[in-house]
Order: structure tokens, then C-alpha cells, then sequence
């Protein structure tokens, strides 16, 4: 259909559903191409250049993804169970292009690519507050974050891993944390409740919820 002068495509009319994961929309550009999380009668599965990805899969408590890693499409699958403390994590992994990894994850979100490396948020029960979360990013056979009370949306910023993370050292309104040789360091941007960080040509741009106004946000730069 066209609006405005311009020329739209539907995708996904055939599906029940074209489904929400962590409250955003499930879908994203893999490899230049259109992929999407789709739904039909009680399956889930990943729909990606005219191929239903996951659907043959069963017994899993859920699908989150796409992500795209590298120009390859990724999507992680959910151990069955209710909750994430039912998850206990056993058996959830990411699979990133036929391979699997995090299995020692109760979930696997934000995957991406960083410096030709996987990274991803690796999401566990707190074993000292088993009703709460604990997540790291894991990257290139290392967690990071784990000071951190949430880690979020890792990415690449001047060639280093970085993500954004909130609690702890970076305070409850969250900071951008750099990976520098191992080390992590907090810089002063940041803002709550930040999503969709990334870096543009040295700027580090994310999402914000300005405030009790309830109103987003583009932050470039603090």
C-alpha cells in the first residue's frame, strides 16, 4: 500500500500473530533482509527470507529473537517451565545459525556481533534471591557485568564491547560500560530506563523514558 508517496509491504497476514518478545517487537533486519517472529495455533517459530525457522521445534517454553549475529540470523529457544525460576538454567539455548550456545542460560537475549565475536545477555535465577534475575553479557568465553544488578543491549563502541547496565556501581539510573582489556569502565552517559543503545560514528545514541512524563527520549551523547 502506499502513504505519504510512499510504498509499504505487509509481511506475516498468514500468522495468527506477529508476536511481542520482552515487550518489543519481534522482528529485525538479518543479512539486509526482513525476519520476524511470527505465531500460529500454539507454535512460535522464526520467519526469515520465505523459510519458517523453529517450527518443527517442541516442548520449548518459548522463542525470542531474531537477532542478527554477523549476517546470520539467531534466535534463542526457552527451556519449558513457567517462569524464569521454573527454567533453573537447563536446556534454554541461542542458535546462531544451526549452532547452539548458553546452554548454562535460563534465557539468552541481545544477540549480536562484536568485533566478528558473539555476544549476548546471558540471563540466570540470582542464586541468592532465587524469585530474582541475574544477567551478564557474555563475550568471547567471558561474562562481564556481573557487579551490575542488570545488563543490557551489548554493542560495539570504537572497536570495544559495551553494553548498558543499571544497579550497582552504575546507580539506579544506568550507565554506559565499556570493556577495555578485560576491565569495565562506567562512562557518565546514561539515563533510565535506556533501550536500543548503539554507536554512531563515536556516539553512543540510545532510547530514553524522559521522566514522570512518561515520554521517550533520543539521547546522543548524554
Amino acid at each position: 500500500f502506499q502513504e505519504n508517496s510512499r510504498t509499504f509491504r505487509e509481511f506475516g497476514r498468514q500468522y495468527d500473530d506477529v508476536t511481542l518478545v520482552f515487550f518489543r517487537v519481534g522482528y529485525a533486519a538479518v543479512g539486509g533482509t526482513l525476519a520476524y517472529l511470527a505465531s500460529q495455533g500454539n507454535q512460535t517459530f522464526i520467519v526469515h527470507r520465505g523459510r519458517e525457522i523453529g517450527r518443527e521445534l517442541t516442548g520449548h517454553g518459548g522463542i525470542v529473537g531474531p537477532f542478527d549475529v554477523g549476517g546470520n540470523l539467531a534466535f534463542s529457544v526457552l527451556a519449558g517451565g513457567n517462569g524464569i525460576a521454573a527454567l533453573a538454567g537447563v536446556g534454554s539455548y541461542l542458535d546462531v545459525a544451526g549452532q547452539k550456545f548458553g546452554q548454562q542460560y535460563a534465557a539468552i537475549k541481545d544477540a549480536t556481533s562484536v568485533n566478528g565475536k558473539l555476544a549476548f545477555i546471558g540471563v540466570s535465577v540470582d542464586p541468592n534471591r532465587p524469585s530474582r534475575e541475574r544477567s551478564v553479557v557474555a563475550y568471547d568465553g567471558r561474562e562481564y557485568g556481573q557487579q551490575f544488578t542488570e545488563v543490557s543491549e551489548p554493542f560495539s563502541l570504537k572497536g570495544k564491547l559495551a553494553f548498558f547496565a543499571s544497579g550497582g556501581l552504575a546507580g539506579p539510573y544506568g550507565s554506559v560500560v565499556v570493556v577495555t582489556d578485560g576491565a569495565e569502565t562506567i562512562l557518565p552517559e546514561g539515563q533510565y530506563e535506556a533501550g536500543e543503545v548503539r554507536d554512531e560514528n563515536g556516539q553512543i545514541i540510545y532510547l530514553s523514558r524522559a521522566g514522570s512524563t512518561a515520554k521517550d527520549e533520543a539521547i546522543v551523547n548524554g
